[in-house]
């Protein structure tokens, strides 16, 4: 967090000197979205949700690094504030930014995983196998896979003895 005001704090000094004209779009990306991530892993969301959404904000964003921050956002939501709606929300609005394939099959991958967790399990299967045909060999998406075959039998087994009744 104290990164992240040092550079907003950088950027209201400079806005505020007359005749330079530095706007939101000149703060850099990728210092923004390094701070993002530690404050991520530190599982400080409340920084990271603010730093995105200044992030998107700007103007200046190719598809790539919007996707990104798209990511993020769905990450935090995913990972730390076990908000699965929300993250499947935001890991949609990064993967219809069709950037490059590795960050859309990502975002499929996680949002697929977040699909399970909301036991939607045909969601979340028809995302892993969207991940996997742009990224063959990705370990994680195979073992998604493995694992939804896995609780989808195990919902069909618990369907077919009906209810308990103790």
């Amino acid at each position: 967090m104290k990164k992240y005001v040092r550079i907003l704090c950088a950027v209201s000094l400079l806005c505020a000197i007359p005749n330079i004209g530095l706007t939101a779009e000149d703060i850099d990306f990728e210092t923004s979205i390094s701070t993002a991530t530690q404050a991520a892993k530190d599982g400080d969301s409340d920084t990271v949700l603010t730093i995105t959404m200044d992030l998107l904000k700007s103007t200046q964003l190719d598809d790539t690094q919007i996707s990104q921050t798209y990511y993020l956002r769905a990450w935090v939501y995913q990972k730390i504030l076990k908000d699965y709606r929300e993250a499947i929300y935001y890991y949609t609005q990064s993967v219809d930014k069709k950037a490059d394939d590795r960050w859309t099959a990502s975002s499929l991958i996680n949002r697929a995983s977040c699909y399970g967790l909301l036991k939607k399990f045909d969601r979340a299967l028809k995302d892993v196998n969207l991940a996997l045909e742009m990224w063959p060999d990705n370990p994680t998406a195979l073992g998604q896979k493995k694992a939804l075959l896995d609780a989808m039998e195990h919902e069909e087994e618990l369907a077919e003895k009906g209810p308990r009744i103790e």
